[in-house]
């Protein structure tokens, strides 16, 4: 539905873009993605900052919203030494079949999110700095796992999480 790739050694950047009032039924990949590691591979050590950097940063989603996606509802992926910096998602309402996944992210605001998922967990944040959840609501999540996995992440603030187990896995979305 929305998506920003871009990976080492190709420089540049995307910082300043807003993405509002979007509503989509069933796509076939993530609902909302940034991915600085696009070429694939592995997480590697942080490398030296130049001109072949490429720069995210300074993004806000609002009242996106996403019957269902075929993998994840949200994924941003940074690089160590740049990480995906000012990112604020805020009144989303997503379903598919994995949660959110932030990695290598500095300054993420989740704000007013309604989320179900089928595999995995809701929520998985690691590497990463200043992350803010405020007013979280997760409808449906793999009940075999924890909902929600911190891994090596700083300055963490949640508020207002709410878990609810359901029968359904599909969105409500408001009018």
């Amino acid at each position: 539905m929305i998506r920003i790739k871009t990976a080492r050694g190709r420089g540049g950047y995307v910082r300043n873009c807003w993405f509002k009032e979007i509503k989509a039924d069933t796509i076939e990949r993530e609902a909302i993605w940034i991915n600085m590691m696009y070429t694939g591979g592995d997480r590697l050590p942080a490398q030296e900052i130049n001109s072949e950097t490429p720069v995210i940063e300074n993004l806000h989603y609002e009242n996106i919203q996403c019957a269902y996606s075929k993998r994840n509802v949200v994924q941003i992926i940074g690089i160590p030494e740049m990480p995906v910096k000012n990112v604020i998602l805020k009144e989303l309402y997503l379903t598919g079949k994995s949660g959110i996944e932030i990695s290598d992210a500095k300054i993420i605001q989740l704000d007013s999110l309604v989320i179900s998922c089928e595999k995995g967990p809701l929520a998985i944040i690691m590497y990463s700095d200043s992350i803010s959840v405020l007013d979280l609501e997760m409808l449906k999540w793999d009940e075999t796992v924890v909902p929600i996995t911190i891994k090596e992440t700083n300055n963490l603030n949640m508020e207002k999480v709410n878990l609810y187990q359901t029968q359904m896995c599909s969105i409500l979305i408001p009018p």
